[in-house]
């Protein structure tokens, strides 16, 4: 258990080296926290809510299914996963590395959001809790298309409308009756949006059931790391 936790470590480290001289990814943790910089300084009447909710959508959404996708179809071109599986560490070993990265990297980039967005949810915990199982739904999700796509274009090719989809439906579908609202029922990143609102901006919608938002979050996590089980015992890593 040791030798394995020590091998996830040293993956983690790596793909923080990588990280750094990675210009293409590193824009992706920036650009959100720019945004919600220009939300704060010219849109000042948007609800500081809002702003925390779709700045944390926003960097989810793009780095916790993005990245991985990219990062796993990247390797398949350039091939450094060789190095990895030609090592001791274990097949699952590596993508729990390189899933931690992302998750670590994700959530200290959603802190600073918190903190630039101005405002301070009630109960904190429940927004963490949220977004950590939301943010883990986006990374599976995020694997599950890096392992199954050939290459980093075809990969990009499919994650970009998922991640679209998972941004944009839940802020297109507030107030609305359609086919938009409609698929974002089935979309965890709703629920949290939902629930960093009750939190933030509107504590007085006392028919939101946060039960009933968290039951569902709870489920999109499971199914997903399901899902991802099955794919990656079916389709493994590259050259594996």
């Amino acid at each position: 258990m040791k030798e394995s936790i020590n091998r996830i470590g040293a993956i983690f480290l790596k793909e923080l080296q990588d990280l750094k001289s990675n210009m293409g990814v590193l824009i992706m943790y920036i650009l959100p926290i720019a945004i919600v910089i220009l939300y704060r300084s010219f849109l000042e009447d948007m609800p500081p809510g809002f702003i925390l909710g779709f700045g944390l959508l926003f960097i989810f959404g793009l780095i916790g299914v993005y990245g991985p996708a990219i990062n796993l179809a990247e390797e398949k071109e350039k091939k450094p996963l060789e190095v990895l599986i030609l090592s001791p560490a274990k097949p699952l070993e590596i993508i729990t590395g390189k899933g931690l990265m992302f998750f670590v990297t994700t959530s200290l980039s959603g802190l600073v959001i918190s903190f630039l967005s101005g405002v301070t949810p009630m109960n904190i915990w429940l927004v963490i809790l949220g977004g950590a199982l939301v943010l883990a739904t986006c990374i599976f999700l995020g694997m599950i298309v890096g392992i199954l796509t050939p290459n980093q274009t075809v990969a990009g090719t499919v994650v970009t409308p998922v991640y679209m989809v998972l941004l944009l439906f839940p802020l297109l579908s507030m107030g609305q009756e359609n086919i938009i609202a409609t698929i974002s029922r089935a979309l965890p990143t709703r629920y949290f949006f939902n629930i960093v609102l009750f939190l933030t901006d509107f504590p007085e919608i006392t028919e939101l059931n946060l039960f009933s938002h968290f039951l569902f979050l709870s489920v999109s996590f499971v199914v997903s790391l399901f899902i991802l089980i099955i794919v990656f015992r079916f389709r493994g890593l590259p050259y594996k």
